[in-house]
């Protein structure tokens, strides 16, 4: 499969990036290399590949629970803000 310089044009200006014409070939036969390479991987035969999905995950039953907590720094953390109220910093208004 073959990236045209139209694609790679317009990638690059997706991307916001000025190409040369120099670049858009060089990069247009290069992307072609990549995708050429990836279609090669297709072929591989893959039916004798025990599969891994979510294989690992049996193993990782014993996490503890992803739990957010303050860690009762609140006292600490306002005393070195210049303003606090109710327990928050306090700031200017800078949206009017």
């Amino acid at each position: 499969m073959s990236i045209s310089k139209d694609k790679v044009k317009k990638i690059g200006n997706l991307a916001k990036i000025k190409l040369t014409n120099d670049e858009i070939e060089i990069y247009s036969a290069q992307l072609t290399q990549i995708v050429d390479f990836m279609n090669k991987l297709d072929e591989v035969d893959t039916s004798k590949v025990k599969s891994v999905l979510n294989q690992n995950l049996d193993h990782h039953s014993n996490r503890l629970n992803d739990i957010v907590e303050d860690g009762n720094y609140v006292e600490k953390i306002l005393k070195n803000a210049p303003d606090s109220k109710e327990g928050f910093f306090t700031t200017i208004k800078v949206i009017e």
